[in-house]
């Protein structure tokens, strides 16, 4: 029903826009190959001339990966036509957006994980990102300084940093989601100052950022005259991380001191309780908020609440010490009208390196890990990142060298390890097709037979949320030596074939 909604506001706003009947993704976990499976139907009463369409994939505000354009050709007044978009060695992605492109004007639809259908877009839908972040501690509590960007046209509700505490060795150290304030409206670049209590020793920090998503809830007051203890004030929201935060009052609303008191809230299927530190005195008031990790999308929320009584000396519950920020700076952006991006360039060959041998960087595919059992609790094995490379003989063939790959593997900005790889010429021998999340080690080495390719997988991470780049210095005696600096997601971790830095 909410899609049919989306879909009648889209063409009141554009009688003419072609509309999607079908749009399936299908996924492959090892390629990280995404087709799509569409029908665009022309609704309107004239003809839709030399439509083509492109889908573009994104982290936030980073392009990933974009499918071949597809062209339709004309779609009469009245008709559908049906075709498959195909990208590969994309990424896990925040959301996407589909350019369809007829007489001259382009149409932007969009989708996320809230609202996986592509809409109408009329106008740039709310895009946040930080652009930079600092912090410094004192007697245990953090001082944070994140700037925010919106590069939309439409305000973005309940924005909410996401800010980590890493230690020494680049681990996190913990985490916390914190609301910078209740909008950053569109085309500016605001600057928060948050203060985190409680924050543990760290020696650098990193923020993301997130907003509000589809799923929103206000549960019904109790009678403000309730002789019970009651809920009141809960206000629920799904931020485009997929964590919710919940928030509320707990108000005691009889005449006897309680304790042990816990709303336990039903999002979905998820449970989410809560639990008061001390007692609450007879009418007294108590504010919470707090955050529910890795929540599904939900369209209903109940909740239960427990309690003991208690002496009326029992402790008073402390207030919650929770992380505040203000606004600091704000300042304007200019915002062009959307169309579809230029394709980011490959790398051109440096220098003259005609008749040399090439090597060529074709990007790295993620194999994700799986989960087992380890006493009584349950553990990720890790994702295992593979660099893709390429190799041409002096006549511009390819061919199976035997080189030696030194790796200075970072996550993010953080330095990580060292890694080295030394190929074999039987290594090219071992089939690429048979690497899954159970057969695959740090140490896999495999050739794509269809493609050329030797796979070299270079590091395994240990838990969600790495974020790989690399140094490489590649050698193949003979040959010469190769060398790229900070090979990641930005640049795609993909170089054009190019000859030797030295021989």
């Amino acid at each position: 029903m909410m899609s049919g909604i989306l879909l009648l506001l889209g063409a009141l706003q554009d009688p003419g826009a072609p509309v999607f009947k079908k749009f399936e993704f299908a996924r492959e976990r090892i390629e990280h190959k995404v087709d799509v499976e569409a029908v665009l139907a022309n609704p309107g009463k004239e003809d839709l001339p030399a439509v083509s369409v492109t889908a573009i994939y994104y982290d936030l505000d980073k392009e990933l990966r974009r499918s071949k354009t597809v062209r339709l050709g004309k779609i009469g007044a009245g008709a559908s036509s049906a075709f498959k978009l195909v990208a590969e060695q994309v990424p896990n992605f925040t959301r996407y957006e589909v350019y369809v492109e007829s007489g001259g004007r382009t149409r932007v639809y969009i989708g996320n994980e809230a609202a996986p259908f592509p809409a109408l877009r009329s106008v740039e839908p709310a895009r946040l990102s930080v652009v930079s972040c600092s912090g410094e501690a004192s007697a245990g509590t953090a001082k944070v300084t994140v700037a925010v960007r919106n590069s939309g046209e439409l305000d973005a509700d309940e924005p909410t940093a996401v800010i980590s505490f890493h230690d020494k060795a680049g681990a996190a150290a913990s985490q916390v989601h914190v609301r910078l304030e209740r909008m950053i409206a569109a085309a500016s670049e605001e600057t928060f100052e948050v203060t985190v209590p409680r924050a543990p020793e760290f020696a650098s920090v990193q923020a993301g950022i997130a907003w509000g998503g589809a799923e929103r809830m206000a549960l019904i007051d109790a009678p403000p005259d309730s002789k019970q203890l009651v809920l009141t004030g809960v206000r629920i929201v799904r931020l485009t991380d997929g964590w919710a935060r919940v928030l509320g009052i707990v108000r005691n609303g009889q005449p006897t001191t309680v304790e042990k008191v816990v709303a336990t809230f039903k999002l979905g299927k998820t449970e989410a309780p809560f639990s008061i530190q001390g007692a609450l005195k007879g009418g007294q008031a108590y504010p919470f908020e707090f955050y529910v990790p890795d929540c599904p999308p939900f369209d209903d929320c109940t909740f239960g609440l427990a309690y003991s009584e208690a002496a009326p000396s029992a402790a008073p519950a402390a207030p919650q010490a929770m992380a505040v920020s203000k606004r600091i700076d704000s300042k304007k952006l200019d915002v062009k009208q959307a169309k579809l991006p230029e394709p980011v360039r490959p790398e051109k060959p440096q220098g003259d390196d005609k008749g040399s041998v090439k090597v060529e960087l074709r990007g790295i595919m993620q194999v994700e890990g799986i989960s087992f059992r380890q006493g009584l609790s349950t553990k990720y094995s890790g994702d295992t990142f593979i660099l893709k490379l390429a190799f041409s003989d002096e006549k511009g063939a390819p061919f199976q060298p035997a080189p030696t790959l030194n790796f200075v593997v970072y996550n993010g900005q953080e330095p990580w390890k060292k890694v080295q790889r030394i190929v074999t010429k039987d290594q090219w021998n071992a089939d690429a097709a048979k690497i899954n999340s159970k057969s695959v080690a740090d140490t896999t080495i495999a050739c794509d037979k269809k493609a050329n390719e030797l796979w070299v997988a270079f590091v395994r991470s240990d838990g969600a949320g790495f974020d790989p780049r690399f140094d490489l210095t590649l050698e193949i005696r003979g040959a010469g030596t190769w060398i790229w600096k900070g090979m990641d997601k930005e640049k795609k971790w993909e170089s054009a074939p190019r000859g030797p830095d030295k021989k």
